[in-house]
């Protein structure tokens, strides 16, 4: 009560305020205090008494370092609100908010570098260079504002202090491009991130200068470092590109002009470590192009991702040789005969895909297209495939071009061809309506089923794969699909009421909950 008795006294103006009187003290106690401050307006004693006033806040009492957790969080956090708020401030920087709620914070903030290493290149200079000095040492991320160009004064800001860049991920004009080449780098850059994307109104640009320029950034800010490289927009030529010894993920997507099968595969040699690699529309579709001449092995290869028309995937894939824990997500588009689309699917025994599965799941979609997704891993009957599932052995996406006839007959071909054989988990959508039988009567060990689509097009011998053969007084084995099924699920479109029709097909044999 001492302490509570000494606060509520008026305070001599020439004796410092002692903090620990105000510590002790009650709110009621410092907001009396800071009246008769104010009154004197005496606006140090003021700004003092209510930085003491937040202190009791009880969020006030956590550490300074859980604090900080909670800052590097704030910009991950999922906020509509935030634009009303803050108009004035760019979305990328909405963490700035934090920095002006109370003095306490703020100085937590700006002593606390790593908070100030995500740079934006949307503010003006001074921004760029304040966040650079507040960042101290710490290694920093740079990259372009959503869906803008990097201007160049902001981005040679950041160049200066490229070696502690850690990452950069920038949107840039080919004049740009020749700029970075013509620049002068540190060798001791510990740049390990790096993405190149030319803007989208420049996507017909296929001049060597620019792949040069490129090849001499690359060789200037240090590529013996790299670790994740991405190139979208800007083509490569594997004598113009410096060796990646530690790379181990590549992403390369170019309009024109498309690269040689061969001239990638010795490219590929540049990248010995390389676990993840991604490619959009690269290679050249020419049916009479020469077959390649090199073999490539990449033993750390875990993923690879492939858009293309279906004829480079003949020259590249037997020159590719994949280990067998390897991943394929394969885009093929253009596919216009069946002996095409036969031809490619034998390619993928040859392709890491030796092993049977366990987990597989078949969709058509309206636009002529079919998407296959198969795991080694068995599932639970209950797991959402596609959402909740890992990373699929193999992810196929075939699209048929117009003139392909008789489409109807590519899922029992996609399961002929693949080892599906011991498939515990089978889920179907839009493909029962196709000619479905002959595919599915190998699958012989399906214990899970899942089928979304109109249901009037299940097929009666479907239903009776459910029924015990005791139960139906049916001697035939044939109409019985998959003989090992413990689980069922149907589901069709919300705006599809097929119900009473699939009704019709149970033959009262046993009633289905819809």
């Amino acid at each position: 009560m001492d302490t509570v008795e000494v606060c509520k006294q008026p305070m001599p103006e020439a004796t410092p305020f002692d903090a620990d009187p105000i510590s002790t003290a009650s709110r009621a106690d410092i907001e009396e205090q800071i009246q008769i401050f104010i009154r004197r307006q005496d606006v140090g004693k003021v700004t003092q008494l209510k930085r003491a006033l937040n202190s009791l806040v009880p969020i006030a009492s956590l550490p300074d370092d859980l604090l900080i957790e909670i800052f590097a969080l704030y910009p991950y956090a999922e906020d509509q609100s935030r634009s009303k708020f803050d108009p004035l401030i760019p979305t990328p920087y909405h963490w700035l908010r934090y920095t002006h709620v109370c003095h306490h914070w703020r100085h937590v903030a700006l002593q606390t570098p790593i908070l100030w290493t995500d740079i934006v290149l949307i503010n003006q200079n001074e921004c760029i260079k304040e966040m650079l000095i507040r960042s101290g040492q710490a290694p920093v991320e740079v990259s372009s504002a959503p869906g803008r160009l990097a201007p160049m004064d902001m981005l040679k800001i950041c160049l200066d202090e490229l070696h502690r860049v850690q990452s950069l991920n920038i949107r840039v004009s080919p004049g740009v491009v020749e700029e970075l080449a013509d620049a002068e780098y540190r060798e001791d850059g510990q740049l390990e991130s790096l993405s190149v994307s030319l803007g989208s109104a420049y996507p017909w640009i296929s001049d060597h200068g620019l792949s040069e320029a490129l090849g001499v950034f690359l060789t200037g800010v240090g590529s013996r470092k790299l670790k994740k490289l991405q190139v979208i927009g800007i083509h490569l030529f594997p004598n113009l590109t410096p060796a990646f010894p530690l790379l181990t993920s590549f992403s390369w997507s170019t309009p024109s002009p498309r690269l040689a099968v061969n001239d990638f595969l010795y490219f590929l040699q540049s990248i010995p470590s390389l676990q993840v690699l991604k490619l959009w529309d690269v290679f050249r579709p020419h049916r009479m192009s020469a077959k390649p001449t090199l073999h490539t092995s990449l033993p750390c290869l875990k993923e690879l991702h492939m858009s293309n028309e279906y004829l480079p995937y003949e020259d590249l894939l037997p020159y590719l040789h994949l280990t067998r824990d390897a991943s394929l997500n394969l885009d093929v588009h253009g596919v216009d005969t069946h002996s095409h689309l036969m031809s490619f699917l034998s390619l993928l025994h040859s392709a890491a895909l030796s092993n049977e599965l366990l987990a597989v799941e078949l969709i058509r979609y309206e636009n002529s297209r079919i998407e296959f997704k198969g795991w080694e891993g068995a599932f639970s009957h209950e797991i959402e495939l596609g959402r909740a599932a890992p990373i699929p052995k193999l992810r196929l996406l075939i699209e048929l071009a117009s003139e392909f006839e008789d489409s109807m007959h590519v899922p029992d071909q996609l399961l002929e061809a693949l080892p599906v054989a011991t498939v515990d988990y089978l889920r179907l959508r839009n493909t029962l309506n196709w000619h479905w039988y002959s595919a599915f009567a190998k699958m012989r060990n399906v214990t899970k089923l899942y089928v979304a689509g109109e249901l009037w097009d299940v097929p009666e011998a479907l239903v009776f794969s459910c029924i015990p053969p005791e139960s139906r007084g049916l001697n035939d084995p044939e109409l019985r699909l998959f003989p090992r099924l413990r689980y069922l699920r149907l589901k069709e479109p919300e705006n599809v009421q097929t119900a009473p029709i699939f009704a019709q097909k149970l033959h009262g044999f046993f009633v289905l909950r819809l």
